[in-house]
């Protein structure tokens, strides 16, 4: 990551203790009528660019994926 980047982290139905000046936390509500979160994805991207419409790229993940330093974003 650059020096300039933020991370967006969203949470779905709870509140999180994770601090960081990089980090925008934005607490969403359960969406009863999807039927399991991969149906979030789409929604949140969305919301995403809405709140930053101004940024011209944009890098979504899932909290269950670890990146190594061998991580390239690059290729």
């Amino acid at each position: 990551m650059r020096e300039n980047d933020l991370i967006v982290y969203y949470t779905i139905g709870f509140e999180s203790s994770l601090e960081s000046d990089r980090v925008r936390k934005i607490k969403i509500d359960e969406m009863l009528d999807y039927p399991s979160f991969h149906y979030y994805k789409a929604e949140l991207s969305l919301i995403t660019m809405d709140l930053y419409p101004e940024e011209e790229n944009f890098f979504f993940t899932d909290s269950d994926i670890i990146y190594s330093k061998r991580f390239d974003p690059g290729k």
